[in-house]
C-alpha cells in the first residue's frame, strides 16, 4: 500500500513538474537602446562647421587674389570691376555668418572667380589690342541693344494681340446684347419666328445666356418641336438656370 502510495506521489510530482516548465521562445523578444556616442551626436555640427570653414576660406582666397590684381596695374575701369566682385564677395560672407552655409551657395563663389578671369582677359584684351576690344565691346553693345529691341517688339505685340481679343470681346458682347433684345422685342410682339432667329444670332457669337435658352425651349415648345424644347431647356440648366431635371419633364408635358 505504501508503495502504491509513493507511486502515486512521483506521478503528481512530475505532472506538477511538466506542467510548470516554460518554453524559453515563448517570452517576448526586447529591443534595445543603444545611445548615439559622442562623436555621432557631434557628427552632423561638425560636417556644417566644415562647410563653413571651407567656404570661408575660399571667400578669403579669392579676396586676397583680387586685391593682388588691384595692386598691379592703375586702369580704372578695371579696379571698379574688383571692387563690384569684392562687394559681392562680402555680401555672401555676411550671409554665411548670419545665416549659415544653407543660405549660401558654393557656385555662387565660384561664380565670381569665374567673373574675375573673364575681366582679366577683358583687361589684357583691352591693352594688347584697344581696337579689338573696341570693336568686341561695340559688337557686345550691338547684340545687347538687338536683344532689348526684340524683347520690346514681343511684349509690345503681346500688348497688341491682349487688347485686339478684348476689342473683339467687347464687340461680339455688343452684338450678342443687340441680337437679344430683338428678340425679346420680337417675342413681346408674340413673333416667335423672329424670337428664334434673333436669338439664333446672338448665340452665334460664343456667348450664352440660361434666361436665352429657357425662353427658346419654351417657345419650341409651344411650336410642338418637344426635341429642340428639350435640348434648350437642357442648355438652360447647363448655363446656370434654375431649372431642375423635374421641372423640364413638367414643361414638355404641359
Amino acid at each position: 500500500m505504501k508503495k502504491m502510495y509513493l507511486c502515486i506521489l512521483l506521478l503528481v510530482v512530475c505532472s506538477i513538474n511538466n506542467t510548470a516548465q516554460i518554453s524559453p521562445y515563448s517570452r517576448p523578444a526586447m529591443s534595445t537602446y543603444t545611445p548615439l556616442s559622442p562623436s555621432e551626436i557631434m557628427m552632423p555640427a561638425m560636417i556644417m562647421r566644415q562647410r563653413h570653414d571651407a567656404m570661408a576660406k575660399n571667400i578669403n582666397d579669392i579676396t586676397m587674389y583680387i586685391n593682388g590684381l588691384k595692386s598691379q596695374t592703375t586702369d580704372a575701369k578695371f579696379i571698379s570691376a574688383m571692387d563690384v566682385f569684392l562687394s559681392r564677395l562680402r555680401s555672401i560672407y555676411n550671409s554665411l555668418e548670419t545665416r549659415g552655409v544653407n543660405a549660401v551657395s558654393e557656385s555662387s563663389i565660384t561664380q565670381i572667380y569665374n567673373d574675375v578671369q573673364a575681366e582679366i582677359n577683358n583687361y589684357n584684351r583691352r591693352i594688347t589690342d584697344p581696337e579689338g576690344y573696341r570693336r568686341a565691346q561695340e559688337a557686345e553693345f550691338q547684340r545687347i541693344q538687338s536683344q532689348r529691341i526684340e524683347e520690346e517688339r514681343r511684349i509690345q505685340a503681346l500688348k497688341d494681340e491682349e487688347q485686339a481679343r478684348e476689342r473683339a470681346l467687347i464687340a461680339r458682347i455688343e452684338s450678342y446684347n443687340y441680337y437679344v433684345e430683338l428678340a425679346y422685342q420680337a417675342l413681346n410682339k408674340n413673333k416667335r419666328g423672329s424670337f428664334l432667329s434673333y436669338s439664333d444670332k446672338a448665340l452665334s457669337y460664343g456667348l450664352y445666356g440660361g434666361e436665352l435658352y429657357y425662353d427658346r425651349g419654351i417657345v419650341y415648345r409651344d411650336l410642338g418641336e418637344i426635341r429642340l424644347a428639350r435640348e434648350e431647356l437642357i442648355n438652360a440648366q447647363k448655363y446656370g438656370y434654375p431649372i431642375s431635371n423635374r421641372r423640364i419633364k413638367k414643361i414638355l408635358k404641359h
